[in-house]
């Protein structure tokens, strides 16, 4: 996982994620995070104050407020349930341990190429280990959905102004059909905007 990515902004990741209402939160096992970012380390390599600076490091990069440190893949479910009884969770996880709590999470992300299980387990895989790419997920994902919204809303509300007006006799059924047509070229031109890349992807930069 690199970790030489870190948020636009001091707190430009922390907004983001309780501007959707998240609460940030992580359970760490026993993988730990190298100089330059690669995943897993021997934990021979790394004494118990390094391991804390570690975790503190990661925390602090993606505005993590909540650790849980040396959680066993039944510890991770219960933490999941638990939090998804109160909202919907989303659980990134690389390892096989980490399948039953990617099953139990609202959202499972499956981070890396490191388990064929655990990315059957997810409903999201992505191969490229970088937080940045979680968080273009998350920009993406509600970049469609309001797209989505536009488009349906939009079309339903023109087409009942247009039902209004033909009730009252001042749309014919010819105009009509050619209005509902117009209509409905706007709502897939409007649809069509998610071909485009967004002007920002993710709200992290690489240093």
């Amino acid at each position: 996982m690199r970790t030489d990515e870190t948020p636009g902004t001091a707190t430009g990741s922390e907004q983001r994620l309780q501007g959707i209402g998240v609460s940030p939160g992580i359970a760490i096992g026993a993988a730990y995070i190298g100089d330059r970012g690669e995943l897993p380390v021997n934990e021979s390599r790394l004494d118990e104050p390094q391991i804390e600076a570690e975790r503190g490091r990661f925390a602090d990069a993606v505005s993590i407020s909540e650790i849980y440190a040396e959680t066993s893949p039944e510890e991770k479910v219960e933490i999941v349930r638990r939090e998804t009884e109160h909202a919907k969770t989303l659980f990134v996880g690389d390892g096989i341990n980490d399948a039953p709590a990617l099953m139990a999470a609202t959202v499972g992300i499956a981070f890396g190429q490191h388990s064929v299980v655990t990315s059957e387990a997810a409903r999201v895989v992505i191969i490229d280990t970088s937080l940045s790419k979680v968080d273009e997920l998350i920009h993406l994902s509600h970049r469609l959905r309001r797209v989505a919204l536009q488009s349906a809303i939009g079309g339903m509300l023109l087409s009942g102004i247009g039902m209004m007006f033909a009730a009252f006799g001042m749309l014919s059924p010819v105009a009509g059909a050619v209005a509902q047509e117009g209509i409905d070229w706007l709502a897939v031109l409007n649809a069509l905007r998610t071909a485009t890349a967004a002007s920002t992807q993710t709200d992290f930069r690489t240093e």
